[in-house]
């Protein structure tokens, strides 16, 4: 029986020995697991703009005043008191913050080659969620598969915009927001092809749409009320961009420039009524109708640099556009209007006149359109100190519009961003500690109420809060204050807010 025992196992093992080799022989395809575990905890010193339970910080939210009496107080002299001698900033309060959601699971895929080339892929997940009332959900990041063949390459799923990445360009921050609304930023479904004719020279073709960094749309939304693709859908052709650098001896300097149009309204033949701006209301004057093809066209250009010697590292950007709503940044779109039409009835036009020229005349938009640069510095690498400033500025809109109907991110009252913040992060092996402090600045359209109630005074006699004051009435011509805001958006008089962010972070790499 024992000899019997020993002969089985002799022809066992010659029969599997062959497969064996042949397996350890084979390279190993399949996906590899990582990620991180990331901690962060904030201190804020005011309201700010921010997305998830306020972590991911934006800029300084705008002042909120008192504009209201107590209904004890009945005196109409002791409640003009006490609404204009109160000076209080219902925004300048803190808080303090700890979240988890930026922890993430990721899988790095290989594969066979495949025609010719040298496959891999991506898919990768956080718990960020897709908004604020479904952080902590899983959220997808990238998910994408690549095809190499050494000079050429194709890319194609959910990745980084090529506005954000710009060869690796971005700020380092330790908070989750790499800089926006200064700088670009969002990720987007996408085909991208990748040449690389000699050393050190890239150039790249991409052809993007739109899942949740999307374009604001004033008709077509998630039931949740958050932006869709469906405006850039609308246009039947995809966001294209161009992008190219080239690196040599640790400098690399590049650019890109990127082309889009949307379609905010697909409505063939909106009611007069319901469909001025996108919302129902009762009056809607200068209403255009036929706005299955009224287009937004955007264009949005960038250059950048880096230099990399040892550990330490120099980087900075610039992009100039119109429309950033999709990147996280300050702007959108408004309604055309010129100031011959907003004044058609007080030029004696007949008003039948007016109702024929508004049922015919198709709505147009104007996109506004803004300027940001920045620029970091970081050395070290178990022990790393840096620091990135930058500024993006609102310039207004490309034509004359009416600012009351504008679609965007604080489109018509934000006119400046500013933002520094130096960092130190400590790294041991796989775990990493941090401290950041984050300086950001606002300038917002003047709003005070008596300085409102002023202006209102010299034009009505009356010293009240007037709901704007955007416009005054010279005759019975209505005309746009420029010294608060001109006809094509561009923020005149401002006032600045402040917030002072301390964060504290600790990630740990698997």
């Amino acid at each position: 029986m024992t000899k019997k025992r020993l002969w089985l196992t002799v022809a066992l093992s010659a029969l599997i020995a062959p497969a064996m080799v042949h397996a350890q022989g084979e390279p190993e395809y399949g996906i590899k697991f990582g990620g991180f575990v990331k901690f962060d905890a904030f201190n804020d010193s005011r309201a700010v703009v921010a997305a998830r339970d306020d972590m991911f910080l934006l800029y300084p939210a705008a002042r909120s005043q008192i504009t209201a009496a107590p209904d004890a107080i009945t005196d109409a002299t002791a409640r003009d008191l006490y609404i204009f001698s109160n000076k209080e900033d219902l925004n300048a309060y803190g808080q303090t913050g700890m979240t988890a959601v930026q922890s993430r699971l990721s899988g790095k895929i290989t594969g066979p080659d495949a025609f010719g080339a040298k496959v891999s892929g991506l898919i990768e997940l956080d718990f960020f969620g897709s908004a604020n009332y479904n952080a902590n959900m899983t959220r997808l990041r990238h998910a994408w598969i690549n095809l190499d063949w050494g000079k050429v390459a194709f890319r194609a799923g959910q990745d980084w915009h090529p506005l954000f990445l710009q060869g690796g360009v971005f700020p380092g921050t330790l908070q989750f927001n790499p800089l926006a609304p200064i700088h670009p930023f969002g990720r987007a479904p996408q085909i991208a092809f990748t040449f690389k004719p000699v050393e050190g020279l890239r150039l790249s073709l991409y052809a993007l749409e739109q899942s949740y960094h999307a374009d604001a749309d004033v008709q077509s939304t998630l039931i949740t009320g958050q932006p869709s693709g469906k405006a850039l859908r609308n246009a039947k052709r995809p966001e294209l961009a161009v992008q190219g650098d080239y690196t040599i001896s640790g400098f690399t300097v590049g650019g890109t420039y990127d082309n889009k149009i949307i379609v905010p309204l697909n409505a063939t033949n909106p009611v007069i009524a319901t469909d001025c701006d996108g919302v129902a209301t009762t009056t809607c004057t200068n209403t255009r109708t036929g706005n299955n093809n009224a287009e937004v066209r955007t264009q949005i250009y960038s250059a950048y640099m880096q230099f990399k010697t040892g550990d330490l590292k120099i980087k900075a950007s610039t992009t100039w556009g119109d429309n950033w709503f999709a990147l996280l940044g300050v702007g959108g779109y408004a309604m055309k209007e010129s100031v011959l039409e907003a004044n058609l009835a007080a030029l004696g036009v007949p008003a039948a006149d007016i109702a024929g020229y508004q049922q015919t005349t198709k709505r147009q938009f104007s996109q506004t359109k803004s300027h940001a640069y920045w620029a970091e510095v970081s050395y070290g690498k178990d022990l790393e100190f840096g620091i990135v400033g930058g500024r993006t500025i609102n310039k207004g809109a490309a034509d004359e519009v009416r600012t009351t109907v504008v679609t965007g991110r604080n489109a018509m009252d934000l006119k400046e961003v500013i933002t520094i913040a130096p960092r130190v992060k400590l790294t041991s092996g796989k775990t990493m500690i941090g401290f950041e402090y984050i300086y950001s600045a606002a300038k917002y359209k003047e709003n005070d109420k008596n300085y409102m109630a002023t202006l209102n005074y010299a034009t009505t006699g009356t010293y009240a809060i007037p709901a704007s004051v955007d416009t005054l009435n010279v005759g019975s011509l209505t005309i746009n204050n420029d010294s608060v805001i001109s006809k094509k958006g561009e923020i005149g008089k401002t006032y600045t807010v402040v917030n002072h962010r301390i964060q504290f972070s600790v990630q740990q790499n698997f």
